[in-house]
């Protein structure tokens, strides 16, 4: 058992489709994932969401030849045809990975199937619902009315008339609407968040009023973000309703009910009191930081000394240019090339918007505000994932000076691909979804990490100089691994902390052969030690058993294992 949770996914998912007997076995490793996902635009996908993701694409209902997609460090496509259709994998999978339900259901655009309720048979429970801008008014309505989610209610869109349909007991609704009191009234969730057009005062005001007579009971958490800037006035909103004023500078956590690990900072505000029950409600009126940031030097270096929390400014580049703040609260410009002065924004606030102030900036002037106001020396991620809007790649390269990680999707053209690798140099990781010929020069720098797919050479892995290698291959040779090992011993790949290698195809590597000629002890299968990741301190890779190696000059020491059919491993312990 132990053997086949060392396994990747991709392996134990073929495993799973051998027998009942190995489906059994499969369910019995409870694999931790963080859920599976169904997708539905012009195609169906079903997404098995963890740290190896996969995603199954079906052209329909009927479809018995999915296309398989594995993030396993990089991405491989292949997969034993059992003849299920979409019903029976879904099932498969659920049952596999021990999952009592679906967790997301997202409709994207105009749906491939025609018959949404005999689709909506195929499956029991589900936690959430999205709705996409992109799916048509007449499909959201329908799915409103034939998907009930168990949990939360995603609506990124105006829907008119589905007030029967956000009625009931959920524990979150997020909602694109015109903000009316009766349908805010009738929600009976613990937490509703709400983008509108406009806020009115009047009708915040008799919310409030109705609240502390004993309205929605089950409410706990309440956002309302207006499209357009509101009159709206605390003092009106607050009118004829006793409360108390909670000074600025004073911070209250409030605990979380879906995560006890988490606690929501909320600083001054209002303080009103429910009759009933003597619950207390603050109320707080929060600006849009972003516009508030373009308008003027003493505004930008305002928002900069808030020290906003963001995980990193990320740039993709495909038929279009796309800048993207992730966080909690992310944004999204979307540009139509390097001299669009009107990009598309989306404010990922909960809940989408798709308004900004218009300073007249294009691209460059863009990053560079972003940037100073997110505090962020280097752009994170730098993505090529389609054909390029841009002619020339060397003047897009002027308009921004670091960025840690450069990925190519497959979708890039291998033209392109060349092109961005030889003038986009990271500053730590470099992952390619594609093979990519003649690029040896261009991979040779100190990296933190490299993810490649490409037809494995041991001399373009001997030149990879990086803590981290994961290569996706169509075979790998006994040969060139037993020479690789024996020119670590000698002193190659100095760097190296660990390296993975995926063959695409069922290989005849054997470990005795890897291990020709080299000295070697073998670690019992159930010793399980913990690798320290070199990147993150907080990680820890679980080694179990494995052939341990010594290298003579630094008494390094590296195990090496082979899983399955198809996957070597290599971890480098310093002494």
């Amino acid at each position: 058992m132990k053997t086949f949770g060392q396994m990747p996914m991709m392996e134990i998912l073929n495993f799973s489709l051998s027998s009942k007997q190995t489906k059994s076995t499969a369910r019995k490793l409870k694999l931790k994932i963080h859920g599976i996902d169904v997708h539905i635009n012009e195609q169906i996908g079903i997404t098995v969401a963890g740290y190896q993701r996969f995603v199954l694409t079906f052209r329909g209902l009927e479809d018995i030849a999915p296309k398989a997609e594995f993030c396993w460090h990089v991405f491989s496509q292949f997969i034993p045809n059992p003849g299920f259709q979409f019903e029976h994998w879904l099932n498969h999978l659920l049952y596999i990975f021990n999952q009592s339900r679906i967790r997301i259901i997202v409709f994207d655009r105009v749906p491939c199937i025609q018959d949404l309720l005999s689709f909506r048979r195929t499956f029991d429970k589900f936690q959430t619902l999205w709705i996409y801008p992109r799916c048509p008014d007449h499909v959201a309505k329908e799915v409103l009315t034939k998907f009930r989610p168990e949990n939360k209610l995603i609506i990124h869109k105006n829907v008119p008339d589905i007030d029967n349909s956000i009625t009931s007991n959920l524990d979150k609704i997020h909602m694109k609407t015109i903000l009316e009191l009766d349908k805010l009234l009738i929600m009976n969730s613990r937490f509703i968040d709400m983008f509108t057009q406009n806020i009115s005062s009047r009708d915040i005001n008799r919310f409030l009023k109705l609240w502390i007579a004993g309205s929605n009971g089950n409410l706990e958490m309440l956002f309302i973000q207006s499209e357009n800037p509101t009159d709206s006035e605390i003092n009106q909103v607050l009118k004829g309703i006793s409360h108390e004023n909670v000074a600025d500078d004073v911070e209250r956590q409030y605990p979380d009910w879906r995560n006890k690990a988490l606690n929501w900072i909320v600083k001054g505000g209002f303080d009103i009191r429910r009759r009933g029950d003597g619950a207390i409600a603050t109320i707080t009126y929060v600006e849009n930081r972003l516009n508030f940031s373009l308008s003027s030097k003493q505004t930008k270096s305002t928002v900069r000394k808030l020290k906003l929390k963001i995980y990193g400014i990320d740039v993709h580049i495909n038929e279009q240019i796309g800048i993207n703040a992730a966080g909690r609260q992310g944004i999204v410009l979307t540009f139509r090339g390097l001299e669009d002065m009107s990009p598309k924004a989306e404010f990922r606030w909960r809940v989408p918007s798709q308004f900004i102030s218009n300073p007249g900036f294009r691209f460059e002037q863009w990053i560079n505000h972003l940037l100073y106001i997110f505090n962020q020396s280097e752009i994170r991620n730098l993505v090529f994932g389609g054909v390029p809007c841009i002619q020339r790649l060397l003047n897009f390269r002027r308009t921004f000076d670091k960025f840690q990680t450069l990925w190519i999707y497959a979708r890039c053209p291998d033209h392109v691909a060349k092109e961005a690798v030889i003038k986009f140099q990271p500053e730590k990781k470099l992952v390619i979804d594609k093979h990519v010929p003649d690029i040896d020069n261009y991979i040779i720098s100190n990296l933190d990490k490299i993810h490649m797919k490409t037809t494995l050479e041991l001399d373009e892995l001997l030149i990879m100089n990086s803590k981290s290698i994961a290569i996706f291959t169509p075979k790998i040779s006994c040969r060139d691994m037993n020479q690789f090992l024996k020119l670590w011993i000698a002193g190659s790949n100095r760097n190296l902390a660990m390296l993975f290698i995926q063959s695409e195809n069922p290989t005849d590597l054997e470990i005795n052969q890897v291990l020709k000629g080299i000295s070697h002890e073998k670690v019992s299968d159930d010793v399980r030690r913990k690798f320290p990741d070199p990147r993150n301190k907080k990680v820890r890779w679980i080694v179990n058993g494995g052939f341990d190696i010594k290298r003579g000059r630094d008494g390094a020491i590296a195990t090496v294992d082979y899983v399955g059919d198809r996957n070597f491993k290599m971890f480098v312990w310093r002494s």
